[in-house]
């Protein structure tokens, strides 16, 4: 398994648009896990200079078969890794998975918003 950019998106996703997949590969800002040929997961750092931060976006496993895995949460540790700075993450409230393997990283929940979001940070 390794991490690096495809020339093209490889899926399509609901919350994911293809426009945003191929702005985050043109800008280097899209992770991408490969196990040879097939996509893993893909997930975005994208730099918030409006708030001073780099936020992670778009986590996604497309497949199902490869959810439950711990693929999120190396996804994440090296993806935020690859940061300096302070990190931000935004699940949705009712995510319970996801907001323990942020807290299991090390980021902090500092508030919830808009009554489904949850704002997860921590400094690298």
């Amino acid at each position: 398994i390794g991490l690096g950019i495809p020339a093209e998106p490889l899926f399509r996703s609901s919350y994911i648009t293809p426009a945003h997949v191929r702005e985050d590969i043109a800008l280097g800002r899209q992770f991408v896990m490969m196990d040879r040929e097939k996509v893993i997961a893909i997930l975005s750092l994208v730099y918030d200079a409006d708030y001073g931060y780099f936020a992670m976006k778009r986590l996604c496993i497309p497949n199902k078969k490869n959810r439950g895995k711990g693929y999120a949460q190396m996804m994440l540790k090296v993806v935020s890794d690859q940061a300096s700075g302070k990190v931000g993450c935004t699940p949705w409230a009712d995510n319970g998975a996801m907001r323990h393997t942020l807290e299991k990283l090390g980021f902090s929940l500092e508030y919830i918003f808009s009554e489904k979001w949850c704002f997860y940070s921590k400094k690298c």
